[in-house]
């Protein structure tokens, strides 16, 4: 009779452990902090994005556009202190047309991880 309550007490101990919500706990997607980069070299960003898939260079400024699987990174590029060239806005974009816009550091991230 003690083994048999022991053994309930012990079904329910554990029952209690997997709730539903600890089950469906959603996983934070990696990302990238953006600001990090931001007023940096955009040679900064080539170890983690790799070489860009477009540059375009006008008067002062550029642009670069890094390509993933599912979304685009957008770098511009200006003028800094100096003639020295700096990262000055990264947005993200959808590959397809009508896609929601992703989060940059999200969108870095999968760029990085080869997504």
């Amino acid at each position: 009779m003690l083994v048999r309550r022991v053994l309930v007490v012990s079904f329910f101990a554990l029952a209690a452990c997997a709730t539903p919500e600890a089950l469906e706990a959603p996983v934070a997607a990696p990302t990238v902090d953006v600001s990090a980069y931001l007023g940096k070299s955009p040679d900064a960003l080539e170890p983690v994005l790799g070489e860009p898939a477009l540059v375009r260079a006008e008067g002062l400024g550029a642009f670069r556009r890094y390509d993933g699987a599912e979304c685009s990174v957008f770098v511009l590029i200006g003028k800094g202190e100096g003639e020295s060239a700096v990262i000055s806005q990264i947005e993200a974009g959808a590959r397809q047309p009508g896609g929601d816009a992703p989060e940059p550091g999200a969108c870095m991230a999968a760029i990085a991880a080869g997504v």
